[in-house]
């Protein structure tokens, strides 16, 4: 297993950090130390992530006063009352402003933790060691942060920039293929909106990935991050073109994410053929009017 390790920068300014990928980063202490500014170390994890990756961190923690919080898995538990469970094991460490939280998981770990980050006295230091692939390309990277309410999901939160993303690709060797072909849909949908040749090199190479066989996802895994990292600087330069909130009822909040989002891509693709072809079946009136529709139809 190649030991690289690439860093790429997320330049925001006075808010920027750095994005580490690689193989065994987990343990190492390195790519700590730099970014804990405190001695005190909240780690955010949940039941199953835990036993796999833990003790594994605390290895690369050894120089620093270590506490954990470990959460309920999934996306039924991002609520206010469960983000209440770190608030409480802070306050009752007696945690002060110069802690440092950890969030050790996926998106859902990474959302509450970056907002008990955000809210916990004002503001404390949060990094990212993000474990499922969504998380790792897409959830870790550009501070959106918060939970879910029975009305709307993510409707509660802030934007916390972490200070910095450890993204240890060996995390996926134990990655249910659910998961896994959620966080590919992501990886798909960057392809379709950003990177036509990206996207035309995973239609090539699907079935390695999906085997999860590291040569193609070390040499890919920046491009990744190079895209999300491009496009959350678009939106900082033009606000207007962030994403819409969507408001969601509680059966859409029990779908992942990602499924979702796949799920209306395919929904809003064959929407567009069916325009197209009612379009095309009137000869000379359907050229006509080709302009005058094509922007309601992308």
């Amino acid at each position: 297993m190649s030991n690289l390790v690439c860093t790429l920068q997320v330049d925001l300014g006075d808010r920027a950090y750095p994005i580490y990928i690689g193989s065994d980063l987990i343990s190492n202490p390195e790519f700590f130390a730099q970014h804990i500014k405190g001695s005190r170390v909240m780690v955010v994890s949940n039941t199953t992530v835990a036993p796999l990756y833990l003790e594994q961190l605390k290895k690369a923690l050894v120089d620093f006063n270590v506490s954990e919080v470990i959460l309920p898995d999934g996306e039924e538990f991002k609520t206010l009352d469960v983000l209440n469970q770190i608030y409480t094991a802070l306050l009752e460490n007696r945690f002060d402003r110069t802690c440092t939280l950890i969030a050790l998981g996926g998106g859902v770990v990474g959302d509450m933790t970056g907002y008990a980050a955000a809210s916990y006295q004002r503001g404390v230091n949060f990094i990212q060691v993000p474990t499922t692939l969504l998380s790792q390309v897409d959830s870790s990277v550009g501070g959106k942060t918060g939970v879910n309410h029975p009305l709307g999901k993510n409707m509660i939160g802030a934007f916390h920039q972490p200070q910095a993303v450890i993204a240890d690709t060996l995390t996926l060797n134990t990655l249910p293929d659910r998961e896994l072909s959620a966080g590919m849909a992501e990886v798909i949908k960057y392809g379709l909106i950003n990177d036509a040749e990206f996207f035309e090199w995973l239609e090539e190479h699907m079935e390695a990935l999906m085997a999860v066989t590291w040569s193609y996802w070390l040499r890919r895994f920046v491009v990744l991050v190079r895209i999300k990292r491009k496009l959350l600087l678009q939106m900082k330069r033009n606000r207007a073109n962030e994403p819409c909130s969507i408001w969601a009822i509680p059966l859409v909040m029990r779908l992942r994410r990602a499924w979702a989002m796949a799920n209306g891509c395919m929904a809003r693709l064959l929407v567009r053929v069916w325009l197209w072809r009612q379009i095309c079946r009137v000869d000379w009136v359907g050229l006509m009017i080709i302009k005058s529709t094509k922007s309601m139809i992308c």
